[in-house]
Order: C-alpha cells, then sequence, then structure tokens
C-alpha cells in the first residue's frame, strides 16, 4: 500500500509537470527487469512495483483504453509525417495518455505538456495541428468510453 500510494503521488506530481504516468509506468517495468537480472535473489523485492504499475494502467484505462490510445497514436503519426514520427516517437500515446490523466484526477497533466508540444519556435504548423486534433480527439473518445460506462448495467 505505500508503495502504491508513493507511485500514485510521483505519477500526479509529474504528470503535472508533462511526464504522462504512462512514461513512469514504463519506466518501472524496466527498472524492476533489468534490477531483477542485475540482483536475481532481490526479484520478490522489485517486484513490489508492479502493482503500482498495474494501478497506473487501470487509472488511464477508466478513461482511456489500450486500443483508443494505441489508435490515436497511428492517426497522429500519420498526420506528422515520417521525418516527425521518427524524431518523436509515441507522441500520440503521450497526448493520449496526459487527457487519461487528467480526467484521474492529475491537474495540468494535459496543459504543460501541451505547452511543450506547441511551441511554434520547436515545432512545424503540421505538428502543432496535429496536437491539437490528437487532444481533442482523446478528449472525445474519452467522452464516449464515459458514456458507454454509465450506460453499463
Amino acid at each position: 500500500p505505500q508503495i502504491l500510494q508513493q507511485v500514485r503521488w510521483l505519477g500526479r506530481v509529474l504528470a503535472g509537470r508533462g511526464m504522462p504516468t504512462l512514461l513512469l509506468e514504463d519506466q518501472l517495468e524496466v527498472l524492476v527487469t533489468e534490477l531483477s537480472a542485475a540482483i536475481p535473489e532481490n526479484t520478490a523485492a522489485y517486484a513490489r512495483l508492479l502493482p503500482a504499475t498495474a494501478a497506473l494502467h487501470a487509472a488511464r484505462s477508466q478513461h482511456l483504453t489500450d486500443d483508443q490510445i494505441d489508435t490515436l497514436a497511428d492517426e497522429f503519426d500519420r498526420a506528422v509525417g515520417p521525418e516527425w514520427r521518427t524524431r518523436l516517437p509515441h507522441t500520440g500515446r503521450l497526448l493520449g495518455a496526459a487527457v487519461a490523466d487528467e480526467l484521474a484526477g492529475c491537474p495540468g497533466a494535459v496543459k504543460s505538456l501541451h505547452a511543450w508540444m506547441s511551441d511554434a519556435d520547436r515545432f512545424p504548423p503540421v505538428w502543432i495541428q496535429a496536437v491539437e486534433t490528437a487532444l481533442h480527439t482523446a478528449r472525445d473518445m474519452a467522452e464516449q468510453t464515459a458514456t458507454l460506462d454509465s450506460a453499463a448495467p
């Protein structure tokens, strides 16, 4: 329980500063894998982080499913083209995850990521338009998910 509370807290702090909890989830899984490979006798101790990664995933999935985020990522990649897709891969996933984080109670998750992702000094207009579209689409998808969940018996 304490690990879960600490990971959730860290996730909220990082999400509010432009790092969606999806990244924390991924990094914790890598950490468990690498530490277990390096010091196998402590694998059980490291594995205590895995329920926290599952909790981060579950919180996000209440608002956007993995399939919805994958669809959003594919649409984003098509919109920005191969050069930008290669330069900054997985951006669509991050944008979708930020929307889900904000809906899950991480204030500022979208705002802080959006500010960086839509900076005209860093990115061309096609990128910025794709960011705007992805965020709008993610919000629409989350609204559909909420509507379906509220209609379920």
